[in-house]
């Protein structure tokens, strides 16, 4: 049901429940470079010769050379960083920042990318974002590789510790993260798909749907058009965002791609509900049995709302059978909600006989007497009065009845069939007393009232023929 993480630990609830239970994970994986490139590529550092070749090959922007002296200090601590002795490296990088005079803008610029990393590498995100808006402090005066590598990495930096921050401060987070993707998309040539899809989560989690769809869609479009296939994860995210938008239509689009790309379980069941909120029962239903004929359905929500959308499409024999299935393979519980619906399912078949021990299995394990209640109809729908009035007396005890006094009307009917008029008569009775007092049970005052009147004339009735037998 993909869960789509947000840094105050806030969820898309509501449409993730509308879309059984849909659980959306939208991750936003980085790394951060080594700080130093021996090759001399413009990501790390290059010696004073190398540095020249790289500017004769058309760099756009002029350096200063980085000193032979520097250079030699940079490729012990790269030796010391590449052995994981971070605090040894750190300590040879300590005095040169704090005699920085010494060096040229450049050369301050990598010291501090390779104390960043070192932070990096010990899990302290804030002091790695010091030390690399430091690198950016260095501009003009680094190459445009560096800077530009240096931007991404901090716009992923700025959006993780937002993720591990609350309130304004994550939103001020957040927000510098937007501006500074912004400010490296506008300085590379070739964007790709991929930025659009980071942008996208963060507009999210500024709760900024409309610009995280945007970003979103934007992300899948350059995908498509560069002949690639969209990532599953891609497609969860865009399906999720326009479920919190209640974009519907769209929501559908998209799930019927994810099942036809990423055939499983949970995409055919958010396609399935996603039908429902289009109001297109009928796809919902072919939805879900298309999903049983593939094998997917494999959890009790999954029998469950098959069979119930079953029951609303009038075809409770179906519904009986995959439900019973549902039970016999052990994916559903024989709980009492379950055991109900299977019930139901018998009795809209009007199969009473196999209805009957599943409601009693039911009402047993149920708390209340709802269940027990229903019973007691069903028994006297069949004739078997003596059980009908044992149900009801039973679902009277559990108590917990929404209509206690139907309940008693059942019991006074079964015990009317069983010739017991007395007893049924003084439930009657009972019955229209306490109806009287509540305008929402007049009905059931108006029926006490008329069995009354029913069983005095049948009392009188057998009177004239016990006298007329003697």
């Amino acid at each position: 049901m993909l869960l789509l993480a947000r840094g105050i630990g806030k969820t898309p609830a509501r449409a993730a429940a509308r879309l059984f239970g849909l659980a959306l994970v939208a991750a936003v994986v980085f790394d951060i470079s080594p700080p130093v490139a021996l090759t001399g590529d413009g990501f790390g550092f290059a010696n004073p010769a190398q540095a020249a070749e790289s500017d004769r090959k058309g760099k756009r922007r002029q350096v200063p050379n980085m000193q032979e002296s520097t250079y030699r200090r940079i490729g012990e601590v790269q030796e010391l960083i590449e052995a994981e002795q971070y605090q040894e490296a750190f300590d040879k990088l300590l005095p040169m920042l704090e005699s920085r005079r010494r060096y040229n803008k450049n050369e301050i610029a990598q010291i501090h990318r390779m104390v960043a990393f070192i932070y990096f590498e010990q899990d302290n995100i804030p002091k790695t974002i010091e030390h690399f808006e430091q690198v950016i402090a260095q501009v003009p005066d680094i190459t445009e590789a560096l800077e530009n590598i240096t931007l991404d990495q901090l716009s992923k930096l700025y959006f993780q510790q937002g993720m591990n921050t609350e309130g304004d401060a994550a939103r001020a987070l957040f927000n510098k993260s937007l501006r500074t993707t912004a400010d490296w998309m506008s300085k590379v040539d070739d964007v790709g798909p991929e930025p659009h899809q980071f942008v996208a989560t963060v507009h999210y989690q500024l709760d900024d749907y409309p610009s995280a769809v945007e970003s979103m869609e934007t992300a899948v479009r350059l995908a498509q058009e560069d002949g690639d296939k969209v990532k599953e994860s891609w497609w969860n995210m865009l399906l999720a965002l326009h479920a919190e938008a209640d974009n519907w239509d769209r929501v559908v689009e998209v799930a019927e791609i994810l099942v036809k790309d990423y055939p499983k379980r949970s995409h055919w069941m958010t396609l399935a509900g996603a039908y429902g909120e289009t109001d297109q029962e009928n796809k919902q239903l072919w939805a879900i049995e298309a999903a049983h004929a593939g094998g997917y359905l494999e959890r009790e929500a999954d029998f469950t709302i098959y069979g119930g959308l079953l029951l609303q499409h009038g075809v409770p024999n179906r519904a009986t059978k995959y439900l019973e299935e549902g039970f016999d393979e052990e994916f559903v519980k024989r709980t009492p909600k379950n055991l109900k619906l299977l019930g139901q399912a018998f009795q809209m078949a009007k199969d009473y006989d196999d209805a009957i021990p599943v409601f009693e299995e039911a009402g047993n394990l149920e708390e209340d007497g709802e269940t027990l209640s229903r019973l007691a109809n069903l028994y006297a729908m069949r004739g078997k009065y003596e059980k009908c009035e044992k149900s009801a007396q039973d679902a009277l005890d559990k108590g917990g009845l929404r209509r206690a006094l139907g309940t008693k009307v059942t019991r006074a009917t079964c015990l009317f069939d069983l010739k017991r008029l007395r007893e049924a008569r003084k439930i009657f009775s009972d019955v229209r007393a306490e109806a009287r007092t509540n305008r929402e049970t007049a009905s059931e005052a108006r029926i006490a009232g008329q069995w009354i009147r029913h069983i005095d004339a049948e009392s009188r009735r057998l009177e004239v023929l016990e006298q007329m037998a003697r």
